[in-house]
């Protein structure tokens, strides 16, 4: 019989080179594994960047197509104003608008005849102040806030150009001379008109 020792193996060495083996393969998984989400990281860090680059050049694009919708608007402008002497519809401008009254003759009180001595008899004649109206028709200028609402050109065979407007607050159309960008040029030709109504 066959002692049980003469079959006995030692398979110390076996498990311990399969343990190194394990150990390998799994030192080389983690190698793996973290050279794949190193790698991963500097893909999200570089798809971060594009994005922000995107994102940026969007907003340059952006920014270039409003500037250029802005350039070609003004440019549309100019040559709307240019064409119609200044003025587009929708300014808001400043209107020396007049009123008219009717003032007295002051020498016949608007009666239209004065008394005159002829010879030795008195008579009635015509005024000589108003000729014979009875007062004068004057015209008092004062400025006010109105909008364009529009603009008309009209253009006759013999190159003559007429820009007439029309504004909000007034059916009829308004001479340019009568239409200024600012209160304060308003005033001034209202302050000249009135000061030309008093000298007649």
């Amino acid at each position: 019989m066959y002692e049980y020792d003469d079959y006995y193996e030692d398979y110390g060495p076996s498990d311990e080179l399969s343990q190194q083996i394990h150990q390998m393969i799994e030192n080389e998984a983690r190698a793996k594994i973290t050279s794949t989400f190193t790698e991963l990281e500097q893909v999200r860090k570089t798809n971060e960047e594009l994005r922000k680059q995107i994102h940026e050049m969007r907003n340059q694009i952006r920014t270039f197509d409003d500037r250029v919708k802005k350039e070609r608007k003004q440019a549309e402008e100019a040559i709307k104003r240019g064409f119609f002497d200044g003025y587009i519809c929708g300014d808001k401008v400043f209107v020396a608008y007049s009123k008219y009254r009717r003032e007295a003759c002051a020498t016949c009180s608007g009666a239209a005849k004065v008394t005159a001595l002829i010879g030795n008899a008195e008579m009635q004649i015509k005024c000589p102040e108003c000729d014979g109206t009875g007062g004068k028709h004057k015209y008092d200028y004062e400025p006010l806030e109105d909008h364009i609402e529009t603009v008309t050109v009209e253009l006759n065979d013999r190159g003559g150009k007429f820009v007439n407007a029309y504004l909000k607050k007034k059916e009829s159309k308004v001479e340019y001379e009568r239409i200024f960008p600012t209160l304060e040029e308003c005033q001034a030709y209202c302050d000249e008109k009135n000061s030309e109504s008093k000298e007649r």
